[in-house]
């Protein structure tokens, strides 16, 4: 079961690489270069999937972050450059900002408090 875990940590990483690459490209040289909707559907469907079962691995943590946010940022950065007129670059951009999220459990992009910490009241009371 444990090696089963590290094999889709290390798949789920080469397909943020991947899409993370094929975002960068969009946005810095996409002249002839088109939307591969179909490349990453499978994989979206996967991890949404694993992570309805509730799948976690953390073994690149860090590096997962680091390619989802820059996933995000270029999804945001092409679909901005195409305009909403071009339906194939805002179905891939929404896909590819899915994608980034479902691969990282959509845990990097929402606002965590600090645990570990004490509240002013808990040490007021102690």
């Amino acid at each position: 079961m444990e090696g089963s875990l590290q094999w889709l940590s290390l798949l789920r990483l080469a397909f943020l690489f991947g899409g993370a690459a094929m975002a960068l490209l969009l946005v810095f040289d996409a002249r002839y270069r088109g939307f591969p909707v179909p490349l990453y559907a499978l994989p979206l469907m996967s991890l949404l999937l694993l992570l309805l079962a509730g799948f976690e691995t953390s073994l690149f943590d860090v590096e997962e972050a680091v390619l989802a946010t820059l996933i995000l940022a270029c999804a945001l950065v092409f679909i901005a450059m195409e305009r909403l007129s071009n339906l194939q670059a805002l179905v891939f951009g929404l896909q590819m900002i899915l994608f980034a999220g479902a691969a990282t459990g959509f845990r990097y992009w929402r606002f965590r408090l600090r645990q570990g910490r004490p509240k002013a009241a808990d040490q007021a009371g102690a």
